[in-house]
């Protein structure tokens, strides 16, 4: 890329994908774009530039909404949607990013479990951790249940609420048979951070086996190898910042909850019983309207609930290191869900006549 292609790309000066229609040329320049992207001789800089494509300035993602009714009338192809998506997702574009291309894509009946993926399991920078647990606790009790999301829940549970049954519903999942491979790599983490160290085997078999389709994008195998690279360096760091997390939390779990059990409590000095004369509350204890603690003690537990407090760790340095691996985790658990999307996406561009060439040359259409 030239200098002023970059800096028409910087300023808001180019057409997003799709902002030209959803023709054969805008559709091999979609395709362009995900084989330059990934080609070996594209410059460090691409997945930079190719998550720019994905919307605009000003116009947001107005032209893949366009996209999306296409489809839905049958006037494009639904490969075009899924290529798309699968780029936001291997590109490693941020949470919000990520939803606004599954924004537009939500009305696809094709892409629901993808779009409903890439909107819900977030990394914590669109929205707080807990935020994303509970859109993925609805959408675990969906029907029909959708198992990618049971196992990204049970490792938002284990990983970052640090609950122990999390584990053990991953390991059984994972003994079941039917994940598809991004899921068996996210489950296979969570017995990595436990501390099996066959799991470091584990997830790199499952990512070659889901990279392999696709080894006409070599950079995309080069970006997913080198980031599981940083993922897997310092095991015990990391499994020791996650037992510190539990510890911490269990702590300030119970302290918590023993204030909010001592603020309820009818009575508050037990060893000096008060005598109720004419009806009225003696020193010692509560009348028949709770007291203000009370109040807002019932009113905390509800809004907050185990939930929240089985979240709370006050150990803030544990807590960002386990924090930062899981960001990266999830970044790779994308990239995965990602990949598979434009293998998807490329066969279904082949079998409607799209020449795509060698994906490794530096002059794959813009």
């Amino acid at each position: 890329m030239n200098a002023a292609e970059l800096i028409a790309l910087r300023s808001g000066r180019y057409v997003p994908l799709f902002g030209l229609g959803v023709g054969r040329p805008e559709l091999a320049r979609a395709l362009g774009i995900a084989q330059r992207t990934f080609g070996t001789k594209a410059d460090a800089r691409a997945l930079e530039h190719a998550s720019v494509f994905l919307t605009h300035p000003a116009l947001g993602a107005d032209a893949l909404s366009l996209l999306a009714d296409a489809v839905t009338e049958r006037a494009a192809p639904t490969w075009a949607a899924t290529l798309t998506l699968g780029l936001a997702g291997a590109v490693g574009a941020s949470d919000a990013l990520r939803a606004q291309v599954a924004h537009a894509f939500a009305g696809i009946p094709a892409l629901a479990t993808e779009v409903s993926l890439a909107l819900d399991v977030g990394g914590g920078d669109l929205g707080a951790w807990r935020e994303h647990y509970q859109r993925l606790r609805v959408l675990d009790a969906s029907a029909p249940p959708m198992r990618a999301a049971s196992v990204a829940r049970h490792w938002f549970d284990f990983v970052l609420a640090r609950r122990w049954h999390g584990l053990d519903e991953l390991r059984a999942m994972r003994a079941h048979g039917g994940l598809d491979a991004s899921s068996s790599w996210l489950a296979a983490s969570a017995d990595w951070i436990a501390g099996e160290e066959k799991a470091r085997s584990e997830m790199t078999d499952v990512a070659q086996t889901a990279l392999e389709p696709i080894q006409q994008l070599p950079r995309l195998v080069q970006t997913t190898a080198r980031e599981m690279v940083e993922l897997l360096s310092h095991p015990w760091t990391v499994r020791w910042e996650h037992l510190r997390c539990a510890a911490a939390r269990d702590h300030g779990a119970a302290s918590i909850r023993a204030w909010l059990h001592a603020a309820a409590e009818e009575r508050f000095f037990e060893d000096t019983p008060g005598e109720s004369v004419g009806g009225h509350a003696e020193f010692g204890e509560l009348g028949p309207e709770p007291s203000r603690a009370g109040r807002a003690a019932s009113e905390a537990r509800q809004l907050a609930g185990d939930f929240l407090l089985d979240w709370f760790v006050h150990e803030r340095e544990a807590r960002a290191a386990v924090d930062d691996w899981a960001r990266l985790a999830l970044r790779i658990y994308h990239r995965l869900r990602g990949a598979a999307m434009l293998e998807v996406a490329l066969r279904g561009a082949r079998e409607d006549g799209f020449p795509l060439g060698d994906a490794t040359s530096s002059e794959a259409p813009r």
